[in-house]
């Protein structure tokens, strides 16, 4: 008499399933929480599928949101040419420091008003380093949101589709959580106006493939070098010393 086999995957702790929630949720795509959790792809890809279908029913219109990118974002990061991707070829904001500003406005339930979020990025290090929003306005406001935002930049900001708005912030966000650094409390609020982190990330952070801290006036530069040390090694990170934030 044959004994009936049954092919199941292996439970995953709950301490995973929340580290997968989370690397998920700031963008991470899952081959790479695979890689970070040392767990089979297609267990990651079922605990994602029970994550979704787990999930409530994502905010309308993600699809519908306007978003800009400040001027200069080209030279930060190493972002593949796709339709859309511009950039002002200028940079007015503050040189060096990897400081990447993007702006989003989705519609709102009332048909005059606008939900409007911003993020400041540090792609080559940090992330996701504040978040605003979301804010609802009236139509008429966006121009002086917009205005008030990018005001650290000369340049005016780019606009951008929605996609390389969502590439740049989850990717940011994602590249970040590898070298041990979360995202902004606020960013929780802020994300769900882009609707979900793509699928694969082809924009590449850091600065010439390896991790470079610019350290900003609210940072904590000892405890950032520590965990840079720890997560990729001494020699493996540039920094450079007190570049301002705008």
């Amino acid at each position: 008499m044959f004994e009936q086999v049954t092919s199941q995957a292996p439970a995953v702790a709950q301490d995973l399933r929340d580290q997968i929630r989370s690397l998920r949720s700031m963008g991470a795509p899952p081959k790479s929480i695979a890689r970070r959790l040392g767990l089979p792809p297609h267990v990651v890809a079922e605990e994602i599928r029970a994550l979704a279908a787990a999930a409530p029913p994502p905010r309308p219109a993600p699809a519908a949101a306007q978003c800009w990118v400040s001027a200069g974002w080209s030279g930060s990061v190493e972002a593949p040419r796709q339709p859309g991707w511009s950039d002002s070829g200028t940079d007015g904001g503050p040189a060096g420091t990897g400081l990447v500003l993007v702006a989003a406005a989705a519609p709102h339930r009332h048909p005059n008003k606008l939900s409007c979020c911003g993020y400041l990025l540090d792609v080559h290090c940090l992330g996701v380093k504040d978040a605003l929003g979301p804010k609802t306005m009236i139509r008429e406001e966006l121009d002086y949101f917009l205005q008030q935002f990018f005001a650290c930049w000369e340049a005016p900001p780019v606009p951008a589709p929605l996609d390389l708005a969502k590439e740049l912030v989850f990717g940011a966000a994602s590249y970040a959580a590898g070298l041990g650094f979360q995202p902004h409390p606020d960013f929780r609020k802020a994300a769900p106006i882009l609707g979900e982190p793509p699928e694969k990330l082809s924009i590449k952070f850091g600065w010439h493939g390896r991790p470079r801290y610019a350290s900003g006036p609210f940072d904590d530069p000892q405890a950032v070098l520590r965990t840079l040390e720890e997560k990729v090694g001494p020699d493996n990170f540039d920094f450079v010393i007190g570049l301002s934030e705008g």
